[in-house]
């Protein structure tokens, strides 16, 4: 983990409460919309690694018993 430094990174702003803590983060999405999603996609995977999940083909069936694909 790198060392924080005070030099302000272009696009990206901090939310700071009362004693000066940074407790949000706004960041501009034009600049860094791609390293954003890349972000959330692992934040989500990691947010839901313990859900219970279907398998593939319970999957497929489902779609096919609701007539959204074709067998």
């Amino acid at each position: 983990m790198q060392a924080e430094t005070n030099k302000p990174l272009k696009g990206i702003h901090y939310l700071m409460d009362s004693d000066n803590n940074k407790i949000a983060v706004q960041i501009d999405l034009n600049m860094y919309g791609e390293l954003w999603q890349e972000f959330l996609d692992r934040l989500l995977i990691e947010f839901r690694k313990d859900e219970d999940s279907d398998s593939f083909d319970d999957f497929l069936k489902e779609l096919k018993e609701e007539g959204l694909i074709d067998e």
